[in-house]
């Protein structure tokens, strides 16, 4: 694929109506990979959503500790630039 662009969320205990509505609208309208970094999120809910979006190949899911925003973000970057070396990346926050 050319002109990947890959859209990186940083979750930490997002409401997972947001959460799923997102992801699930980003994933049908546009052909870039999602990449959603789960930031040790501890709500229930919000783990049950992510394992969904995982088993549905709505978007690809890392799992890492708490570090704050930041971390997850150069997190999620590292692995986009590493698996597809865009030219750019797209952070929704």
């Amino acid at each position: 694929m050319k002109n990947i662009v890959p859209i990186i969320i940083p979750v930490y205990n997002t409401p997972p109506a947001t959460l799923y509505t997102t992801v699930s609208y980003l994933h049908r309208h546009t052909r870039n990979p999602v990449i959603v970094v789960n930031d040790g999120s501890n709500r229930v809910d919000t783990n049950k959503v992510l394992e969904l979006i995982e088993e549905r190949g709505y978007a690809e899911v890392l799992k890492k500790e708490n570090s704050g925003k930041i971390d997850a973000l150069h997190y999620g970057l590292d692995y986009a630039i590493k698996k597809y070396n865009p030219k750019c990346v797209f952070i929704q926050d």
